[in-house]
């Protein structure tokens, strides 16, 4: 069974980023043209953005190849942290993402993230400031933008995957997973959302559902 988490919007403020060829540390929002009050310690930028590393080359492929980098030598030069370790939610979920690792291994949990797609639970990722949740305004800004096309789920999945996170992601959800041929289940709050292709839970069934 694949397990699938959305990100959450509190991130651990002591991690790592990219930094540019000029040294100055990248923070990724969704739309870098529109920070109101800029940090000149940063340079700004979206996922897709050109980065200044390779002509053609997106600050989402630089992290592929740093991330690839890593599985290769364990070489980690900016303090990445893994897509597990990144977050830090409110208390009493605060703990969420590494005992979901700790249950179904690292190889089984991913995470759904609103600036990086659907990754496993050990890719590195940057600092970055984007998300779906929120005021219905800024879930709507956001929807403009195309959805991250990442997925590490592999192709020939067996079994299920199971999500739980906010209505806000399950759109992009369905993006990334439409073309896997398996079980897809996804949990809920409150009103039931639009999930085609998707078996609907209430969350209050979490726990029965594991065992």
């Amino acid at each position: 069974m694949i397990v699938v988490i959305a990100c959450a919007g509190s991130k651990d403020k002591n991690a790592g980023t990219l930094k540019n060829q000029k040294g100055k540390l990248v923070k990724f929002v969704a739309r870098p043209d529109e920070v109101s009050e800029k940090d000149e310690r940063f340079a700004y930028a979206h996922p897709d953005d050109e980065s200044d590393y390779k002509s053609g080359q997106s600050w989402r492929e630089l992290l592929e190849e740093y991330n690839n980098n890593y599985r290769d030598s364990g070489c980690n030069p900016h303090s990445l942290s893994r897509a597990s370790e990144l977050y830090q939610p409110k208390k009493p979920y605060d703990d969420i993402y590494r005992q979901l690792v700790g249950k179904f291994s690292r190889e089984n949990v991913y995470v759904l993230s609103a600036g990086w797609g659907l990754v496993r639970s050990d890719y590195l990722l940057p600092l970055y400031d984007i998300t779906f949740s929120g005021s219905a305004r800024k879930a709507a800004k956001l929807r403009k933008t195309s959805f991250p096309n990442v997925c590490h789920i592999p192709k020939n999945i067996k079994g299920s995957i199971v999500f739980f996170g906010g209505k806000d992601y399950i759109p992009m959800l369905r993006t990334l997973i439409e073309d896997l041929d398996c079980r897809k289940v996804v949990f809920y709050k409150g009103k039931p959302p639009a999930a085609s292709g998707c078996e609907l839970k209430e969350s209050c069934e979490i726990e029965r559902y594991w065992h």
